[in-house]
């Protein structure tokens, strides 16, 4: 089974980079792109991807009110919040959006996305970082991204 994506950040280096991770990870397929958290939701309803990547801090709704309509509206697709955010410094609202997982931009490889694709198939969702740590996730969207600086 392919894994059906759309990415949605509103910079484009970004996208390009995880349309490049997407395309040298067998099993995945990037299906769309959005420049904002609107347009990603209306892509989830158009393409029903099975998953969706979601930049938090995109301009006008943002992506953790993106992903809790995205989790209201289409149950069956999966979103993951990326970000700089060091865990600390996460909003309060990424841990209650329904989001599956938080993964620090530059942690973003093939490798945690399979893993993470993984965890979600079998219910529970998490995610590794290039250094091998990582923890469980709920739905809740727990934080697993190394400590950073914000960029």
């Amino acid at each position: 089974m392919t894994v059906r994506v759309v990415v949605a950040d509103d910079r484009a280096p970004f996208r390009r980079a995880a349309g490049s991770v997407l395309g040298a990870t067998p099993g995945f397929e990037l299906v769309g792109e959005a420049t904002s958290a609107e347009e990603a939701v209306a892509l989830a309803g158009a393409l029903r991807p099975d998953l969706v990547l979601l930049d938090i801090g995109m301009a006008g709704m943002g992506g953790i009110e993106a992903a809790r309509s995205i989790v209201a509206c289409y149950p069956e697709t999966t979103t993951v919040l990326l970000s700089t955010y060091r865990e600390q410094d996460l909003p309060a609202q990424a841990h209650t959006c329904g989001a599956a997982a938080y993964v620090h931009k530059s942690d973003f490889s093939g490798p945690l996305l399979r893993a993470l694709w993984h965890e979600v198939e079998a219910g529970r969702p998490s995610t590794r970082s290039r250094r091998g740590r990582g923890a469980r996730l709920s739905r809740a969207c727990a934080p697993t991204s190394r400590s950073r600086d914000r960029a």
